[in-house]
């Protein structure tokens, strides 16, 4: 598909087709099967339940589509080599994300190391806090 061309319309019941930008689509709610079919799907971006991200990322490497993975990567050790071994196998990129990566403060903390504003970082503490976490419906820790 080139990026001046709208993407034919994804078979009835096979998912959403919402266009964001020229030449670019959200696909929703086919299967992978499918998905990693589809000659208009380029990127597999895998935000399923972590049991789910291996199946996943192997079947969409193994197509040639790209490959951006939620954190975790996988249940396990072993698990996140098979999934970086066929990663590897098919030279498709691929990347972790970390969903807070984009966070204006982190970013800016990231330009102010890049800009030499800090001078040498030799040792660094963060906390993170999160509102969805105070709660009284959580039981206590």
């Amino acid at each position: 598909m080139r990026p001046d061309q709208p993407p034919e319309p994804a078979p009835a019941g096979s998912g959403i087709q919402v266009p964001l930008t020229p030449g670019i689509h959200l696909s929703t709610g086919d299967s992978i099967a499918v998905a990693v079919r589809r000659d208009d799907i380029d990127l597999i971006d895998i935000a399923s339940p972590n049991n789910t991200h291996a199946e996943i990322a192997i079947a969409a490497a193994k197509a040639g589509k790209m490959v951006m993975c939620e954190k975790p990567l996988s249940m396990d050790g072993p698990q996140g080599e098979t999934m970086v071994s066929a990663i590897e196998k098919a030279k498709v990129p691929n990347m972790v994300w970390y969903n807070y990566r984009r966070v204006p403060a982190v970013t800016l903390a990231k330009q102010l190391i890049d800009e030499g504003r800090l001078g040498r970082i030799f040792h660094y503490r963060a906390k993170f806090l999160q509102d969805w976490t105070i709660s009284k419906d959580l039981p206590p820790r």
